[in-house]
């Protein structure tokens, strides 16, 4: 994760992040829904640091043109904007035999839906972070 690789503004999506690098919950995973993300720094042809780029919807995985399967189920039940869900409980949507948030269902590119045809979630997945309207964190050379 960028965050995790660089410093970082301070703020309460990032302490959580944190506490997940320091204290990880087995076999969790991290989704953002209607958030911002750091997706690249920008260096001119000399290495030099030139600025950064943000993403609002490719590559969070949650958009029309690109999502996980099953993410609606998270942003549907959530409690707030940072929610900690526990998957394997006995009333969970997930519960089914089905790849819910791990295949990735994209528009005009084949999904990894082979690869993790007749999974579960819980064959990865104990606990799932959704995290909503997040702003993007800020590069370290952008703090001044």
């Amino acid at each position: 994760m960028y965050v995790l690789k660089n410093r970082f503004k301070f703020t309460a999506n990032n302490f959580i992040l944190l506490f997940i690098y320091h204290f990880p919950l087995k076999n969790s995973w991290l989704y953002f829904t209607d958030s911002k993300v750091v997706w690249d720094e920008l260096y001119d042809p000399q290495g030099n640091y030139n600025g950064y780029m943000v993403e609002e919807d490719f590559g969070k995985r949650d958009y029309d043109k690109e999502y996980f399967r099953g993410i609606q189920n998270l942003k549907d039940t959530k409690l707030s904007e940072r929610t900690l869900f526990r998957l394997n409980k006995t009333n969970s949507p997930y519960l089914i035999n089905e790849p819910d948030l791990i295949e990735v269902i994209m528009e005009n590119e084949k999904s990894n839906g082979d690869a993790v045809k007749g999974m579960s979630t819980f064959d990865f997945l104990d606990y799932a972070i959704l995290i909503s309207n997040s702003k993007e964190s800020i590069p370290i050379f952008e703090m001044k």
